[in-house]
């Protein structure tokens, strides 16, 4: 079980956080980030027209879950966390799903407030995702430093319209999630967005992140 960081290891993690936001880390190259493994996904996502996360964000979201970083509807709620307070979760084989619409998402909210023509043209590509399902994740072991973040699916009709949307996270996502290290990740019609509220987490966030490319390659 993890322990809690004493306040020195808190600022030891913040520096090294601050640092790797700063230069721009990027934690896997474009060839390992993709639609490898269309296979796997074909056989375990869901039909287009169904109204849920896929299967396979649906089981890693078990398996993270068993390793110690679970759910806490409670605390979202609390704290107003991601902007889920006002959301409420459904449940879907058990788990607290959270079914987002775009004008909720940090994404849209980022994108808006510009008169760029390069956001408004990731805005137009990124909303026209047909559902985007979301899951809060927290480290049930912490007590005083909590790690926390969020796995997002977003859904497409088709896979031309999740490769264009990836390519603009890709492109902008450093300033949609500013100094937080976001994950991106394209299969088929769905992209996934790991995303947390501050870079030290993100520390966390990453191997969940690669342990996700990797179940998915297997």
């Amino acid at each position: 079980m993890r322990q809690s960081f004493s306040i020195k290891s808190f600022f030891v993690v913040f520096i090294l956080g601050f640092t790797a936001g700063c230069v721009g880390e990027e934690p896997l190259s474009d060839s390992e980030i993709g639609t490898e493994n269309k296979k796997a996904f074909e056989a375990s996502s869901n039909d287009v027209d169904k109204n849920e996360p896929s299967q396979i964000f649906i089981d890693f979201v078990r398996e993270i879950d068993s390793l110690g970083w679970g759910a806490d509807t409670v605390r979202v709620n609390k704290v107003g966390l991601y902007a889920l307070d006002a959301v409420h979760p459904t449940l879907i084989q058990k788990l607290p799903f959270y079914k987002l619409q775009y004008d909720q998402t940090t994404v849209h909210n980022v994108l808006r407030y510009t008169f760029s023509k390069s956001h408004k043209k990731a805005d137009q590509a990124l909303s026209k995702v047909r559902q985007i399902w979301g899951y809060f994740y927290r480290d049930k072991a912490g007590v005083s430093w909590i790690a926390d973040g969020m796995i997002e699916e977003w859904s497409f009709s088709n896979e031309k319209e999740a490769q264009e949307a990836y390519a603009e996270l890709k492109k902008h996502g450093n300033n949609i999630y500013f100094n937080t290290m976001p994950f991106f990740y394209q299969i088929d019609e769905s992209v996934f967005i790991f995303h947390t509220r501050a870079m030290a987490f993100s520390y966390y966030q990453k191997p969940l992140y690669e342990s996700f490319v990797l179940k998915v390659k297997d």
